[in-house]
């Protein structure tokens, strides 16, 4: 995943309470993909996408969700593109 910080405030003050907590970040990503059943990976991407943003005031990200295969070398995956820059 990349994404855009929400403000400057992590950059002019250089503390880590001023950016996204990203331990609490992998948590949440964790828990969203366990939480249903996806049929696509499309659609657990989307529902990531759109709670990440709003939990973590995220105004523009790029994910990358990768369904691994059960022939090597086969893995399918989806990236998506969501909000302003």
């Amino acid at each position: 995943m990349e994404c855009v910080l929400p403000d400057d405030r992590a950059c002019q003050s250089d503390r880590i309470r001023d950016t996204i907590d990203y331990d609490q970040l992998v948590d949440c990503l964790r828990a969203l993909a366990m939480e249903r059943h996806y049929n696509l990976v499309e659609g657990l991407a989307e529902y990531i996408a759109t709670t990440l943003r709003q939990k973590f005031a995220i105004p523009w990200l790029t994910l990358t969700l990768i369904k691994t295969a059960p022939l090597p070398g086969c893995d399918v995956g989806v990236t998506i593109e969501r909000g302003e820059l």
